[in-house]
């Protein structure tokens, strides 16, 4: 099940490179490791988590969405997760909603991160400037990874407007940028290694896709299913 501590622990399994989380935050202040804002697609439970206590969340199964996954398995908190990695592997740390949403989110997780020492091996990510903006000015030695997609009209996914090489300049302080395979081209991923940075795809789950991404030379692949990746 995705963003539980048994897929955390499968990935470590497959001796994975690097673990890609989301995390959303409790009504009493905890970050929790969930992609949606609500219950409702990944879990048994129903409603926002903003508004419901990290106790009551950790009561549902976060298993149910799995299809053959019969153990019950709760929510965990980004704590939770950060203790298991142990730097075993890279953390990728996506934050979806910023403190508009979740007062503070971004100090608590430089926090945690911090009392785990794991400056060198948890990255954020994100497509919110604003995220990526609070989290370096609260602690430039924070690894930061920017989430771009060009837009499709034909497809609800969230989309940076201002994809065009100016604005690559004000990122100076992100160390890859993470963007939607479907229209990456190598002389795309030229470029950006020609700016310094690195670049990830995601959700590549096709083999051929993957293959592809290979060919095309990009530094990372986000995939539901890492054992096609290696």
């Amino acid at each position: 099940p995705e963003n539980t501590l048994a897929s955390v622990r499968k990935a470590i399994d497959l001796k994975v490179d690097m673990v890609e989380i989301d995390v959303q935050m409790s009504k009493d202040g905890i970050v929790i490791v969930l992609h949606d804002r609500t219950l409702d697609r990944t879990t048994d439970g129903k409603g926002e988590v903003k508004v419901m206590n990290f106790a009551e969340i950790n009561k549902f199964n976060a298993g149910t969405s799995c299809k053959g996954f019969s153990l019950n398995e709760p929510i965990p908190s980004l704590e939770e997760v950060i203790q298991l990695v142990a730097g075993k592997v890279e953390l990728l740390i996506e934050v979806k909603d910023g403190n508009s949403i979740y007062p503070d989110i971004e100090k608590k997780i430089i926090d945690l991160i911090k009392k785990y020492n794991g400056q060198k091996w948890c990255i954020v990510q994100s497509f919110r400037d604003d995220v990526l903006f609070r989290v370096h000015n609260l602690d430039s030695n924070i690894r930061l990874h920017k989430l771009l997609v060009w837009k499709f009209k034909w497809l609800p996914i969230q989309y940076d407007t201002k994809l065009s090489w100016f604005s690559f300049s004000k990122y100076k302080f992100v160390e890859s940028f993470n963007v939607y395979y479907k229209k990456l081209n190598p002389d795309f991923v030229s470029k950006v290694h020609r700016e310094g940075k690195k670049i990830f795809v995601w959700t590549v789950n096709n083999p051929e896709d993957i293959k592809r991404m290979k060919v095309a030379g990009v530094d990372g692949i986000i995939s539901d299913f890492p054992d096609k990746c290696f």
